[in-house]
């Protein structure tokens, strides 16, 4: 294998905070990745239409409140500052050479002019702790704002939706819980030089201990070797 410094179109490797949290899950998915072998089901599998649908709701009805420099009433008494509009470009690290690509959900500026990322997530349950997934997100979102040229603050704020028990026929009940979490732009950088090195090397790395897709591919292959054996 070559060392991947370019995609297919001779631009910088880009990355994201998915694809980072896919690296910080098992090396060897993630090298696999990035030389066009996918996961089955992509990075994080098949995503509900629920999902997609609640997103969908979720992002115009706070568009229509930034629209106004003013903060959603579901956040309102969680929250204080307002919504805003931001340009977050891609950023290439003189580092590792890697582009970093993406944007939150939702950026909240507070007093001072300090930026905030905010970024929904639909749950089944109460949150119980923070999964490092979503510190990682912050953390990349955070440099990403930094390196577009805003001021940002050390926190970044998750909220959560989830359903609760009510009379569907007066809407679809659920209640709203807030998590703000200090964010580090330094640690998404170490994040990117992690990637620089496992991309760098001629081989994929051993698979995490416990990645069930690894373990599933392994599997895959005995079974092909045994059908092979008895053809």
């Amino acid at each position: 294998m070559t060392q991947i410094t370019e995609d297919a179109v001779g631009q910088s490797v880009r990355v994201s905070q998915a694809t980072l949290n896919l690296l910080r899950e098992c090396e060897r998915c993630f090298w696999l990745h990035l030389h066009s072998v996918r996961r089955p089901g992509g990075s994080e599998g098949p995503s509900p239409t629920i999902t997609r649908g609640l997103d969908t709701v979720i992002s115009h009805y706070c568009a229509s409140y930034r629209d106004q420099d003013a903060l959603p009433p579901l956040l309102l008494q969680h929250l204080g500052g307002r919504l805003v509009s931001v340009q977050v470009d891609p950023y290439v690290d003189p580092d590792t050479g890697l582009t970093l690509v993406g944007k939150p959900d939702e950026c909240l500026e507070v007093d001072g002019g300090l930026f905030a990322p905010l970024d929904h997530k639909m749950w089944g349950r109460a949150p119980n702790g923070v999964e490092a997934a979503d510190r990682l997100q912050l953390d990349v979102y955070t440099l990403l704002l930094a390196e577009n040229g805003y001021s940002v603050a050390d926190y970044g704020i998750l909220v959560y939706y989830v359903p609760v028990d009510g009379e569907l026929h007066q809407g679809f009940p659920f209640k709203v819980y807030v998590r703000k979490l200090y964010t580090d732009p330094e640690r998404a950088r170490t994040w990117l030089r992690r990637a620089r090195a496992v991309l760098d090397l001629p081989d994929p790395p051993e698979p995490s201990p416990d990645c069930a897709y690894c373990d599933r591919a392994l599997l895959a292959g005995r079974i092909a070797d045994k059908v092979e054996a008895l053809a």
